[in-house]
């Protein structure tokens, strides 16, 4: 994720020349995600201003390879609608928008963040992870313990590297900044709870809940207020929900209340 950061930091003090290729684009793109894993959601964003495209050969085959490869393309168009874009989107079962303006911009781009939920056809495998510690020194220990980590040491970029804290790989003690990472030396996944729980949520998303009609007032599951116009449901607790409610469990909590409750009753 850093790496992207840094990557998109440094677009506003470039300039763009020469030819737009979309073909080029997609060949890199499928070099990159043809040997992920299968486990993996393999996605292409692409982010096309230009009315035109100098292909050095044949688009419909660069379309046809990422089709076979099973990525799914997300075209932002900044221009105008392209029929290639269009072909594109709809033979890798993607989407194709044109931005109005910079707020509907942001809004296709943001929307095109979320990982795609996991298909129920697709086979399972075991990842095997590991969870660091961060190691943190104490001030007496700062000028005898500086070491360099393996995400700026192996590139040899800048002495930034250089640093009193940082993750430590629980299978072979390598030093790294940020999570998460595959481990340079022993090849072992690292990352951290908070980075599970997000990808959980995206991958398994929480069913929708619907709008039911009520007779009477009832009382909602998750703040306790009563709920007299309209109301959400659960389909696997069928506790009853508001409008406020329904919301923050949609885009925040990611998990039914009335759902947790029932299994740590359970469990206990």
């Amino acid at each position: 994720m850093r790496k992207h950061l840094d990557a998109l930091g440094s677009l506003g003090v470039s300039q763009c020349e020469g030819e737009p290729s979309l073909q080029n684009s997609l060949d890199l793109a499928v070099s990159i995600l043809r040997n992920m894993p299968g486990h993996t959601s393999k996605e292409i964003l692409l982010v096309f201003g230009s009315l035109t495209t100098c292909d050095p050969g044949n688009i419909t085959d660069s379309i046809e390879t990422v089709r076979e490869v099973g990525a799914s393309c997300k075209v932002v168009g900044l221009a105008a609608q392209l029929s290639v874009c269009s072909r594109l989107a709809e033979a890798t079962r993607g989407s194709f928008c044109v931005a109005l303006d910079a707020s509907h911009f942001r809004q296709l781009l943001m929307g095109s963040v979320a990982p795609q939920a996991v298909s129920t056809q697709q086979s399972s495998s075991l990842v095997k992870m590991g969870f660091p510690s961060r190691e943190v020194y104490t001030p007496a220990e700062v000028a005898a313990q500086p070491s360099l980590c393996l995400c700026h040491g192996v590139s040899g970029t800048t002495p930034r590297g250089f640093r009193t804290t940082g993750y430590i790989c629980p299978q072979c003690g390598s030093k790294y900044c940020d999570l998460p990472v595959e481990c340079k030396v022993c090849s072992l996944t690292l990352v951290s709870a908070p980075h599970l729980a997000r990808t959980y949520h995206h991958l398994f998303p929480l069913d929708v809940f619907p709008e039911v009609s009520i007779d009477s007032p009832v009382v909602c599951v998750g703040c306790n207020s009563e709920v007299s116009t309209k109301a959400f449901q659960c389909p696997g607790c069928n506790g009853l929900f508001c409008v406020e409610c329904d919301s923050f469990i949609q885009d925040t909590m990611h998990s039914c209340p009335g759902c947790c409750s029932r299994q740590a009753d359970v469990t206990s």
